[in-house]
């Protein structure tokens, strides 16, 4: 192998190009078949032409050495010229490869992907950002609900220590009434006692005005006095006996109208005093009635207002109870508003998901054919290199074909001898 080779053999080894690395083997395995083709077809002429001949030629050393060495040199000067030209060749393979594939500028593919890729990330971003709000939402919602229902539970036992202070103010306004009722009552039975105190004291005071007393006195009477007395007695008289009468009358009317009502009565001051305590018994009964029958109106008015106040506080209840719902249905409403959103926004990523791995596919499809493209480039240029190479093998054959280095015929010796002699200088 000459120098100019094994150099080429190192810079090619030690190179990171594959292709220009097999094509440096190819062009050395072509070398070698060219160099054993030669030989093969130097060998090939001394034979023929002692064949041809018919004759033992037995030349001295010296001049078969020098034709073998012309030969060689003949031979490595080809060789050379073949070299230079493989390497010319491969240069302007070389440009031609250059200058024939050209790379497709996928920088805008790129930026496409780039910017979807942003977008991409802008829309995780984004959706996180949305299910970070909406678990700080539930977790806000949630202390929200939290404090509503301490606020209610305080509420409610703050309604019940009203209601239970209400009830205890309309026990005590009862017994209040009660107390007034029974204070008339009293009052009532005071002023009672106190007519018939003063009854019983008229009644005795009659009694003892009946009661007659004669009082006689020794002394002279005076006549004009005693005149004067005397007509004021008759006149007394007469008006005693006028209301005596008149009494008289309407005792008897009353005792008829008793009578034909099948009651019997006495005009004993005992009957009289025991219906007077009969009287009073009826007028304490009656007061106690009209007692207890204001008691009973005014808890009657009592369970109404508590009643009222009942019906007022389940009122409030219910309304408050009715806004919750309201409330309840908003928030539910907003709620399918906000997951009919999401979901839109699903499908929409889904989509653009789908488009973007659709694009990709057909990048990686496009991507794949230029790389085809590319080897397919790369297989014709080595077709056409092993064309060439071939090309120019032929030509050399032809060239070797037409001018074969023959020994000259002048020298006497034998193509046989020299034959070995070529064998044992190689």
């Amino acid at each position: 192998m000459p120098y100019g080779s094994r150099s080429a053999l190192r810079t090619c080894a030690g190179s990171s190009n594959p292709v220009s690395y097999s094509m440096f083997l190819s062009q050395m395995y072509a070398q070698g078949l060219r160099r054993s083709k030669l030989q093969d077809n130097g060998r090939r002429l001394s034979d023929e032409v002692t064949m041809a001949s018919g004759k033992v030629y037995s030349p001295n050393q010296k001049d078969v050495l020098i034709n073998l060495n012309s030969r060689l040199a003949a031979y490595l000067e080809n060789v050379k010229k073949l070299e230079e030209s493989n390497r010319r060749l491969e240069q302007q393979i070389q440009q031609v490869a250059e200058k024939r594939v050209v790379g497709r500028d996928y920088s805008h593919h790129q930026k496409t992907i780039t910017e979807l890729e942003s977008q991409i990330n802008s829309m995780k971003l984004t959706n996180s950002e949305l299910y970070l709000n909406i678990e700080n939402t539930k977790l806000a919602a949630d202390g929200f609900r939290a404090k509503h229902d301490a606020e209610l539970a305080t509420r409610l036992t703050i309604e019940a220590d009203m209601k239970k202070l209400k009830t205890s103010n309309s026990d005590l306004d009862m017994q209040k009434r009660c107390l007034e009722a029974e204070v008339q009552v009293l009052s009532t039975e005071l002023e009672n006692l106190k007519k018939d105190h003063a009854e019983e004291q008229e009644y005795l005071l009659q009694q003892k005005l009946r009661c007659q007393v004669n009082v006689e006195n020794d002394t002279p009477k005076a006549t004009q006095l005693i005149n004067s007395l005397e007509k004021l007695r008759q006149q007394y008289n007469k008006i005693a006996d006028h209301h005596q009468k008149v009494s008289e009358a309407w005792f008897d009317q009353k005792t008829r109208e008793f009578f034909h009502q099948n009651i019997q009565t006495t005009l004993d001051p005992e009957s009289l005093a025991s219906h007077k305590r009969q009287l009073s018994m009826l007028r304490k009964t009656a007061q106690e009635l009209e007692i207890e029958r204001e008691v009973l109106l005014s808890l009657n008015s009592a369970q109404e207002a508590a009643l009222d106040e009942t019906i007022s506080g389940y009122e409030g209840q219910l309304q408050n109870i009715q806004e919750m719902v309201i409330k309840k249905e908003k928030e539910l409403s907003k709620l399918k508003d906000e997951s009919d959103r999401l979901a839109c926004d699903g499908r929409l990523l889904c989509y653009l998901k789908d488009l973007l791995e659709m694009e990709i596919r057909t990048y990686a499809l496009l991507m794949d054919e230029e790389e085809n493209r590319i080897e397919d480039v790369i297989h014709e240029q080595h077709d056409e290199h092993d064309h060439d190479m071939t090309d120019n093998r032929q030509k050399s054959m032809s060239i070797t074909t037409k001018n074969p280095p023959v020994p000259h015929p002048s020298s006497g010796y034998p193509n046989r001898g020299g034959r070995s002699l070529f064998l044992q200088s190689k």
